[in-house]
């Protein structure tokens, strides 16, 4: 469905005789907002089902690099994590002897991270490498811990931010998401139209709409 394809539909399904007329600009702002909305929503429940993932796919990249901290504002238009994977040189406390490793590194709570400090079962070693997420002012930072590690390499999987919707001046284009997903947003978009005007019967029929199309 084409950018434009959603505007006609957004103006079928809002009844513009009922709702007042929707600026072709309105309508993006509208559509956008609820490409977001499905992206958040589908994120939660993205290794739950297959549906789920397929929804998303398009969205599913891939970045690369070498630390253990990685600039979240340089990875190519990143949303949300998926997985985190990296290699580090792993120590046999014993010999000494140093192997390359390939590990999964698990997200982290701030509290679950200083709450652990003192306990030596659950605080982050070389076997149980985490990751935790903040901002140092000036740009967005996921750190993998214990920083006293060596990490070689690491693989970031993440969905990036959708393309935006933008049939005022771009009609012919596709969205990023697959065309399975377009009548759906569309339908989000549509709710939260009927919300701003107001429209309190045609919201709870759309919102009934929605639920047929899950």
């Amino acid at each position: 469905m084409t950018f434009l394809e959603m505007h006609d539909l957004v103006d079928v399904l809002t009844d513009k005789v009922q709702t007042g007329y929707f600026e072709p600009i309105e309508k993006d702002n509208f559509l956008n907002l609820a490409q977001m909305e499905f992206v958040k929503t589908r994120y939660k429940a993205f290794e739950v089902n297959e549906k789920r993932r397929e929804d998303l796919m398009p969205l599913v990249v891939q970045s690369t690099g070498v630390g253990g901290s990685i600039v979240l504002n340089t990875v190519p238009d990143f949303f949300l994590v998926l997985a985190l994977t990296a290699n580090i040189d792993k120590v046999d406390p014993c010999s000494g002897i140093v192997t390359k490793l390939d590990i999964l590194v698990e997200p982290m709570k701030w509290d679950s991270y200083w709450a652990v400090q003192n306990d030596p079962f659950n605080k982050p070693t070389q076997d149980n490498v985490v990751y935790l997420q903040y901002n140092d002012g000036a740009n967005d930072i996921l750190e993998i811990y214990p920083t006293t590690l060596t990490f070689n390499t690491w693989q970031l999987t993440y969905l990036k931010i959708p393309a935006a919707i933008d049939g005022t001046n771009n009609p012919a284009s596709l969205p990023d998401l697959p065309l399975h997903t377009h009548e759906e947003i569309v339908n989000i978009a549509v709710r939260k139209m009927l919300l701003n005007v107001e429209q309190a019967s045609l919201y709870e029929g759309q919102i009934g709409e929605n639920m047929i199309m899950e």
